[in-house]
């Protein structure tokens, strides 16, 4: 017997004997040759061509692989670069030694044509943490047989200690698609050569408003991907996808967000796995059980602060009547090599729709800062419906406001503006950017949401609270910027959802809404402990994994901790300016304080919104306006009572749902038993 194949078999032994605790177990889940927990079939998937001696996974020790056919006769070739294999690669005879591969030089990561910006550090100082690539094909008298199968394995890596409680990608996919001048999404390419010879004033153009080959979009600029996830549990799914880099200006970053596509002709239409635990559909009816797409976001605006200001705002605002994305910490490995920390994020499209409302994806309608995202040629105009009618119409009129409320969600529309200029976004609605509103072509009776109204999705909040500023733009009277029109446009659009806004405010049911949804931004969503503490719980998911990220891309660790330090100072600060904001710009309105008292047993929803009720709460309302408190008992639990004190008048003291007017200071609270 050979040393090497002696070797293989006591590192063999070796891994039979390694504790689960230091060695994922996810299936072999390599390619779509592999097995896979995901499959949009009940049929079992055919067993692969090739069979790898060790399932994809963290392990202790070096080992050797071992390849074999499926079926005599064949011949096993294999690549260890993300290459796809072919009859000129590396032949299999004897196990494949595999082991910590950290110390070898960068590859993919060595590359510095990836972005445009001068400051901007390509390349890590250090060597990254790697794994072992395997990529393994049959092949007969004929040519290949059957799919490629693509495992990864972490070989002294540990995992517990390096990466905790967070999922773990491999990403592999071919390094032309990726790095080639012509082709290669990830870099500068052609399409920048090509940018600066058509113009030599271009080369002094903003870096992000500059093209390369990383700004180009559309499907021939999506590249074929084998997809690993090593679920915290040891569970997982491999899936053969799609890979774009995506976003606006962040793809100038050297850390690039990528958005990954399920497609049938990858093999598998949708990607059926539980991503996001915990993540419920939004109407309510259970978990998300699918995915056609989702994001691996860098943080965009706050790619080297916290990464994830957009993840926490959106998470304060989830009750609000829009959609909002939900999305876990994860870390990425590109062809082995460590490609940093990402949040992972859902993906709004008509799959999103079909997936969270059970409507039938061809009849949605979504448009995207002013174009048809999603739908069939001709359906912008009914988008165009409804911004005429309501801007060509008298909104102060009661019937015609009816009647716009019919063609648009007013409650969803009113909480976009309200969140937008609590945060003070600088790069959102009120700039005609960052927006999408949705709808069914045709009423089907599928859900309430299938009425054909116009609805709101909500995404990329973090060009907010101060991200550039250490949050002292916090005193910034962005509802002033919004009511005089004087937004800072990123966008020129013929149908601005700005002029929209200042329009309805001529119907006072809809300035009442407005103000109503100011104060709840205020006082429930953004309560400065409720959010802290909430900062503070993303804070803890994201310290632990931020200064290897950091390193590999150049940041400075310590803005972690910096940019933290001036969200908590925007959350606290706009907090104690905000109701001032308010009467400074509708005039003076009596304001009292509403006392909601910590309450165990169950929830309090405050006009639609879960109150943090692990202390009481001191809120200020305007008198002017009945506030309205739903009780929700926990399970196993059932409402009593409300109790409350103060001048003020409650409209069914027996039910759970109730409407309060009142005239000074209240205190209130909900028994449960």
């Amino acid at each position: 017997m050979k040393l090497s194949h002696l070797t293989a078999l006591l590192c063999s032994l070796l891994i039979m004997t390694t504790p689960l605790s230091s060695c994922a177990k996810i299936g072999n889940i390599g390619g779509s040759g592999g097995t896979s927990l995901s499959d949009d079939t009940d049929d079992e998937n055919t067993e692969p061509d090739v069979i790898f001696s060790a399932e994809s996974g963290f392990f202790t020790e070096p080992f050797g692989l071992e390849l074999s056919p499926a079926k005599p006769g064949l011949k096993v070739y294999y690549t260890t670069d993300g290459s796809e294999p072919n009859e000129n690669s590396t032949l299999y005879t004897e196990p494949i030694m595999l082991e910590n591969r950290t110390s070898e030089p960068n590859v993919l990561s060595a590359h510095t044509d990836i972005t445009i910006s001068e400051w901007q550090i390509p390349i890590p100082i250090n060597k990254v943490k790697k794994a072992n690539i395997i990529r393994a094909a049959a092949y007969d008298d004929s040519g290949r047989v059957g799919e490629i199968v693509t495992q990864t394995y972490f070989v002294g890596l540990d995992r517990e200690k390096l990466y905790g409680g967070v999922p773990v990608i491999s990403l592999v996919t071919p390094e032309d698609g990726l790095f080639g001048y012509e082709n290669g999404i990830y870099v500068l390419g052609k399409a920048h050569d090509d940018f600066l010879a058509a113009d030599p004033k271009n080369a002094f153009v903003e870096p992000w408003h500059q093209e390369a080959n990383f700004t180009r979009r559309g499907k021939e600029w999506e590249r074929v991907t084998s997809l690993e996830y090593f679920d915290t549990d040891g569970g997982g799914f491999s899936q053969t996808v799609g890979l774009r880099t995506m976003g606006a200006a962040s793809r100038n970053e050297c850390q690039k967000s990528f958005r990954i596509t399920a497609r049938g002709e990858y093999g598998k239409k949708n990607v059926k796995y539980e991503i996001i635990p915990g993540n419920q559909r939004s109407d309510k009816t259970g978990a998300v059980e699918k995915y056609k797409s989702f994001v691996l976001r860098n943080g965009g605006n706050d790619c080297g602060g916290t990464k994830f200001r957009d993840p926490l705002i959106q998470s304060l605002v989830a009750d609000r009547a829009f959609d909002t994305l939900r999305s876990r910490p994860v870390i990425v490995f590109l062809n082995g090599e460590y490609w940093g920390l990402y949040t992972l994020t859902e993906d709004y499209s008509d799959n999103y729709i079909e997936n969270n409302y059970g409507i039938d994806k061809k009849n949605v309608v979504i448009i995207k800062r002013g174009e048809l995202e999603e739908g069939e040629e001709g359906d912008e105009a009914l988008f165009t419906e409804m911004y005429d009618y309501i801007m060509n119409n008298d909104m102060s009129d009661g019937d015609n406001y009816a009647k716009a409320a019919e063609m648009l969600d007013m409650q969803g529309f009113a909480d976009l503006c309200a969140m937008h200029i609590y945060i003070n976004n600088e790069d959102g609605v009120f700039q005609n950017n960052n927006y999408r509103f949705w709808r069914v072509r045709k009423p089907d009776g599928t859900c309430e949401q299938s009425d054909g109204k116009w609805r709101i999705l909500a995404y990329d909040t973090e060009y907010s609270t101060g991200v550039y500023d250490g949050g002292q733009s916090s005193d910034f009277d962005t509802l002033d910027m919004a009511l005089k029109g004087k937004g800072k446009l990123t966008k020129e659009l013929d149908e601005p959802p700005c002029k929209l806004f200042l329009k309805l405010l001529d119907n006072q049911s809809f300035k009442d809404m407005f103000i109503m949804s100011l104060c709840d931004m205020r006082n429930i969503c953004f309560e400065k402990n409720h959010a802290v503490a909430e900062m503070n719980k993303f804070a803890d998911k994201y310290r632990p994994l931020v200064k290897e990220s950091c390193e590999r891309y150049g940041h400075d660790p310590g803005e972690f901790d910096r940019s933290l330090w001036g969200l908590e100072n925007f959350i606290n600060n706009r907090y104690d300016k905000f109701m001032k904001m308010i009467t400074d710009n509708f005039g003076e309105m009596k304001k009292a304080e509403v006392q909601i008292l910590k309450t165990d047993g169950g929830k309090i929803l405050v006009n639609g919104t879960a109150a943090d009720l692990s202390a009481d709460i001191r809120a200020a309302y305007f008198t002017d306006y009945p506030l309205r408190f739903t009780a929700v008992p926990d399970e196993g639990k059932k409402f009593v009572e409300w109790r409350y004190m103060g001048n003020c008048t409650v409209s069914d003291e027996s039910s759970a749902d109730i409407m309060v007017n009142f005239t000074n200071d209240i205190t209130i609270s909900a028994v449960f038993e």
